[in-house]
């Protein structure tokens, strides 16, 4: 680009040039340092089956969410299973998960444990495969 007026012409930045390169976060699946696993959709623009467990007054409860959009390199939901994260490069990201004010009410052999928090858990993740 450059400006032309009366006094001459001048060139964008003074002449000097400037590239940038956009990348997405590849497909595939990715495995947390929690061992929780996600995927991320052919696109790079989705995150899906984000798969985490937690164990709460002896009963198991597993979280799946189903599909979050990445907008600048970020994810998140919020809410009582709240989860973020952030992609660092092409293949390793990090975040926060976590509970607040859960609804945990009981399993066969547990016992109820009513609203519970648990976390924030913070995560870091790497790209396992496609």
């Amino acid at each position: 680009m450059r400006a032309k007026n009366s006094s001459g012409e001048t060139y964008a930045n003074v002449g000097t040039w400037w590239n940038f390169t956009t990348w997405k976060p590849t497909a595939g699946t990715w495995t947390t340092s929690l061992g929780d696993t996600f995927q991320v959709d052919a696109s790079g623009n989705y995150v899906f089956d984000f798969d985490y467990t937690y164990l709460i007054s002896g009963c198991t409860y597993q979280f799946i969410n189903l599909m979050l959009p990445i907008a600048d390199a970020q994810f998140s939901q919020s809410g009582s299973i709240y989860i973020s994260g952030t992609f660092d490069s092409e293949t390793t990201a990090h975040g926060t998960q976590g509970l607040a004010n859960f609804y945990a009410g009981g399993c066969y052999g547990g016992s109820s444990a009513g609203y519970v928090s648990v976390g924030p858990y913070n995560w870091t993740a790497t790209w396992s495969h496609a």
